[in-house]
């Protein structure tokens, strides 16, 4: 992996004599490590040498890093508030269909170093959402528009505050003998709101 000699065994003998070494130690201390063998030139056999007193012997056992397959995966979420002003539930709230990103990679098991590929996605926003009408209410979005996220991003969490629209109440005491109105009572608010006004005290006056 990185073409550098982790380590060198240098033997001394006479010709046609036996080692008493191989190489099947050392190759489980390095699998121990995270090494793989790739080869090894002495075959596993114990070494003898030989007669060529000009050259020595040389044998080589190349290795490799153990490299493990990684993946890794981030799913974001969006949640929709609807509220009135006062915070209380104007409608349930709406849950987007999350988005969901996964890459792999390698880990060298020797290093521990990883390598990551570019993250993945089949769909990376979140469609846009209208918001649901209420009688009487005005949410301030009307629609929450399509967003996009990254994989560094956090969950997508909005919240729509509907506010109440002005209202109109007339009240009308009528004669209903000859027909006429007598008077009219104009009362300004928002929807839902309590006009602390009741025709109690009118109708006492007229009786």
């Amino acid at each position: 992996t990185t073409g550098k000699t982790l380590a060198t065994k240098e033997l001394n003998g006479k010709s046609d004599e036996k080692s008493g070494y191989t190489t099947s130690d050392s190759i489980a201390n390095y699998e121990k490590q995270h090494y793989d063998l790739v080869s090894d030139e002495t075959n596993g056999s114990e070494l003898v040498f030989d007669h060529d007193d000009k050259v020595d012997q040389v044998y080589n056992v190349h290795l490799i890093h153990h490299l493990s397959s990684i993946s890794d995966t981030k799913t974001i979420n969006e949640t929709i508030h609807y509220v009135y002003e006062d915070g209380k539930t104007a409608s349930p709230y709406v849950v987007g269909t999350p988005v969901v990103f996964t890459r792999d990679g390698e880990r060298d098991e020797v290093t521990n170093k990883e390598h990551w590929n570019d993250w993945k996605s089949e769909k990376d926003s979140f469609d846009e959402v209208n918001s649901p009408k209420i009688a009487g209410y005005t949410p301030d979005f009307a629609t929450i528009e399509k967003i996009t996220v990254k994989p560094e991003d956090s969950d997508v969490v909005k919240t729509v505050i509907y506010k109440a629209n002005p209202q109109k109440i007339t009240v009308n005491y009528i004669d209903d003998t000859t027909g006429k109105t007598l008077s009219t009572k104009e009362l300004n608010g928002k929807s839902d709101e309590k006009s602390d006004y009741t025709t109690k005290d009118s109708i006492a006056e007229y009786e």
